[in-house]
């Protein structure tokens, strides 16, 4: 039989015990949040140097973007005033020491100041260009062919030298010739259309389902770099032609494929018109 006075000593004894519990949890949280704080303090002089850090590593940044810029329309300048040499073509062998009176120490005339009110330089003619490129892409007949139209004239690059088989992504190798083609646009107003052709082969992806897209993709893609190289995107328009404007055959009268005319097919047309 249990007894009255031994409950209330049992219920006595089990309030002792949570009250030690309660006491520990509470000196817990009082830790946790004094670690909360300690951690949360900001060292000022710390965050000063990190920002000093961060703008420095900025300006340097800034400064070699602009120094890159500045290279890269040099370079331009020079191209459009150099013949084109493709890569692997000896070059001519130049003296290291001129004598005095020569040619290549005679200065240039400089030209007068432009006054207000005058007109500006005349822009090179179409045909001016057409011969400037010619000239230039003279030793690579093989990737680059300049032709003249009845209203103005076109650039024909090769697609092995732009793309990939079956991609609309420029090769390293094709940077140079576009570099050059749009520095002799660059600074004139006339109209230029960039075509894309394919051979008869068909091609069917998720990117590309037929020669269609992959066509307006690669002409796209060559209007794109002309634009990045500062010849005005207002003046240029895009077309994608497939195969239904060959220069050659795709097949023989057998209907058998002929590789080296779908290899000719493959190409990117620009077109410069007044």
């Amino acid at each position: 039989m249990v007894k009255l006075s031994s409950l209330r000593r049992k219920v006595e004894e089990d309030e002792g015990t949570w009250f030690v519990s309660l006491s520990d949890m509470l000196t817990l949280l009082l830790c946790f949040f004094m670690l909360m704080l300690s951690v949360s303090s900001l060292d000022q002089e710390r965050y000063k140097q990190v920002a000093q850090s961060l703008e420095q590593s900025l300006t340097a940044e800034k400064a070699k973007r602009a120094e890159e810029l500045k290279r890269a329309a040099a370079r331009g300048v020079r191209q459009s005033l150099e013949p084109f040499v493709p890569a692997g073509t000896p070059g001519p062998v130049i003296p290291s020491a001129l004598p005095p009176g020569s040619i290549a120490q005679t200065t240039p005339p400089q030209e007068s100041p432009q006054h207000p009110g005058q007109p500006g330089p005349k822009p090179k003619s179409v045909e001016d260009i057409r011969q400037e490129l010619g000239a230039r892409f003279a030793l690579d007949q093989s990737a680059v062919q300049v032709e003249t139209r009845a209203a103005g004239f076109a650039i024909s690059m090769k697609g092995a030298v732009l793309f990939d088989k079956a991609s609309a992504d420029l090769s390293p190798a094709s940077k140079p010739y576009l570099d050059s083609i749009a520095a002799s646009l660059r600074n004139t107003p006339y109209t230029v259309m960039v075509e894309g052709h394919t051979d008869n082969l068909p091609i069917q992806s998720f990117i590309y389902p037929s020669n269609w897209e992959l066509s307006a993709a690669r002409a796209s893609r060559v209007a794109r770099y002309l634009i990045d190289q500062g010849v005005p995107k207002d003046r240029i328009q895009v077309v994608g032609l497939a195969d239904t404007k060959p220069l050659a055959p795709n097949t023989d009268d057998k209907g058998q494929p002929l590789p080296d005319n779908q290899a000719r097919n493959r190409r990117v047309v620009i077109v410069v018109t007044p």
